[in-house]
């Protein structure tokens, strides 16, 4: 569709301008298309990544000497192809990533109030309490012993 300024009386736009901003916008269009069909292409892998990466986390979830290594290991990856994959989709280095896997089942024990923060913070693969603790604070916001006392108050 062509347009001319004479299709728009109360502006002052010449048919350069017009030209200019179809171009803009149909361009825009085509970088959008591409992105959403990028996008499209890649969902199936990212998630198949992040599946199994979760997966081999919760496998390892007590095991205290899981290491990044290990875990590229078992991904099939190498230890910087594993950290750029999971950086890409998940915005998480790799330690984080399974920081907070854990700490996630962290906070499902507590909620469950069947263990004490000591044991958790073996279940879920800490050396010991006080880094445990240390962590927690850090990617929960509160302590463990606050954050049981939401479900079981005192």
């Amino acid at each position: 569709m062509s347009y001319t300024s004479s299709d728009f009386p109360h502006t002052h736009f010449y048919d350069s301008d017009l030209r200019e901003l179809i171009a803009m916008y149909k361009k825009l269009v085509s970088e959008y298309d591409e992105i959403v069909k990028w996008m499209n292409e890649n969902y199936k892998d990212y998630k198949e990544i992040l599946e199994k990466a979760n997966m081999v986390v919760e496998k390892n979830i007590d095991n205290m000497k899981f290491s990044i290594k290990q875990f590229a290991w078992e991904m099939n990856m190498s230890c910087s192809s594993l950290h750029m994959k999971l950086k890409a989709i998940t915005g998480e280095s790799t330690t984080e990533f399974i920081h907070k896997i854990r700490l996630n089942r962290a906070c499902q024990l507590l909620e469950e109030g069947k263990f004490s923060i000591s044991e958790i913070s073996f279940m879920v693969g800490y050396n010991t309490p006080s880094y445990f603790t240390t962590c927690f604070k850090k990617y929960v916001g509160c302590l463990p012993i606050e954050y049981k006392n939401r479900f079981f108050p005192v």
